[in-house]
């Protein structure tokens, strides 16, 4: 480890020299186990993460397909899902105060009349 930063210093050399495919290719006929650092853009497209479903998309009311993280645990028996994006606020104010909580659309109207909804 006393050499260290020359060490460092040559890889970066070489490593820099090289596309991203170029050097993958190289190490991976090396043996040499690795992985690339992805942008954010390139890891939200990444084949193996597609095909994981830990990048999906989903559709927003306002916004069109939205692109989110997924699941990072996946259970053979009760596996999860992302069903959709989040909703924009207020959007299901009715649902849940008139069938969740049971209040009746003249409440709803007068609540909403009031400013508190």
């Amino acid at each position: 480890m006393a050499d260290i930063d020359e060490l460092e210093r040559v890889v970066a050399a070489w490593t820099s020299s090289l596309t991203t495919e170029e050097l993958s290719a190289r190490l991976e006929e090396a043996g040499i186990p690795f992985g690339p650092i992805l942008s954010i853009e390139d890891a939200a497209e990444h084949p193996q993460l597609r095909a994981r479903d830990m990048v999906v998309d989903t559709p927003h009311t306002a916004l069109g397909s939205v692109t989110h993280i997924g699941l990072p645990v996946k259970l053979s028996a009760s596996p999860g899902r992302i069903r959709r994006s989040a909703p924009r606020v207020g959007e299901h104010t009715a649902e849940i105060l008139t069938e969740l909580l049971g209040i009746t659309p003249d409440q709803l109207d007068h609540l909403r009349a009031a400013g508190a909804v």
